[in-house]
């Protein structure tokens, strides 16, 4: 059986869990699950899907989740073009490197 992650009391901003990285708290990785939940729980289509993988990128990139980061990109690159959605293409690469 799956454990199940506690639903969080507030929002969790990128902010709360940039800083959980930064400061090497124990949690951060846990504090990164339950932003990434919140988002998830929230997409209401495609583009949304799309939208998401690239913050998540973002995010996992500023927190030194290098991997991840690509991983997502990869993956909102292929969403995009599977649905043909330029700029949300053209957004994905033109972030940097």
């Amino acid at each position: 059986m799956k454990e199940r992650i506690p639903e969080p009391e507030h929002e969790i901003s990128t902010k709360e869990v940039l800083e959980a990285y930064r400061l090497s708290i124990p949690e951060a990785q846990e504090l990164m699950v339950k932003w990434m939940l919140q988002k998830e729980r929230k997409l209401r289509g495609i583009e949304d899907e799309i939208a998401y993988k690239i913050e998540l990128a973002k995010l996992s990139a500023a927190c030194g989740l290098v991997e991840q980061a690509i991983l997502q990109l990869e993956e909102a690159l292929i969403l995009a073009r599977q649905i043909g959605v330029s700029r949300k293409i053209r957004e994905i690469q033109s972030l940097p490197r």
